[in-house]
This record gives structure tokens, sequence and C-alpha cells, in this order.
């Protein structure tokens, strides 16, 4: 099973050198048409930007989990977040 990655590009980017499939949505709306697309069954988990969270309602099937972006990085989420990608990649994402 596959994860996707939803939301802020830049946040999620250093997920596609991992191998998972990453796709940008600014918006709860581009979201949605990014989820229409995919074949949800083949996920098993679907990890968005809190900007796009409100298109997991439309959806069933994975689960569907919440990360902040690199934009809320001051609020002390996302240096959790960029932490969490350098330990997990080796490179800083800021």
């Amino acid at each position: 099973m596959r994860i996707a990655f939803i939301g802020e590009a830049l946040a999620f980017e250093p997920f596609r050198a991992l191998g998972h499939d990453v796709y940008p949505a600014a918006d709860p709306e581009s979201a949605v048409q990014v989820l229409e697309r995919l074949d949800l069954g083949k996920y098993a988990l679907v990890v968005l930007t809190p900007e796009v969270a409100a298109a997991r309602n439309r959806f069933t099937g994975p689960l569907f989990l919440v990360l902040p972006g690199l934009e809320h990085r001051d609020s002390g989420q996302g240096r959790l977040l960029a932490e969490a990608i350098r330990r997990a990649t080796g490179r800083s994402t800021i």
C-alpha cells in the first residue's frame, strides 16, 4: 500500500524522494479534484495539510491524517514537521 501527500507542495516534496505520491493543492476545492482523480483503494494513508483538510469529509477509504505545513513553523508545529522530515530524509526543508 502507498501513501499520498496532498497540500502545500514545499512541505511534502521531500516525501516524493522517498517514493511517495505528492499532489500540490492550495485549497479544499483543488484537493477534492486531486482526490477524485486518485484510485483511493491503492492508498493506506492520505496525508493533508490543514488548508486542504476539509476535502477529506467527502471521501471514505484510506486513513486521512492532517499534518501542519511549513507555514506553521513559527507556531512550533512546523518545526516539529521539519525535524521529522529531516530525520526521515536527511535533508532540511527550510
